[in-house]
């Protein structure tokens, strides 16, 4: 990723491998479109 920094991209892989058991089950209804159609991204590290 152009600009990213490596400390905030590990801490953003670091932040979700270690994700709540709700936060899994929640991003894969956002992304599935579940909430009035609209469908979500993570949004990248920069």
């Amino acid at each position: 990723m152009r600009g990213s920094q490596p400390w905030n991209t590990n801490r953003s892989r670091v932040l979700r491998a270690n994700a709540t058991s709700a936060e899994p089950r929640l991003w894969r209804e956002l992304r599935s479109g579940h909430l009035d159609g609209h469908k979500f991204v993570r949004q990248a590290a920069i």
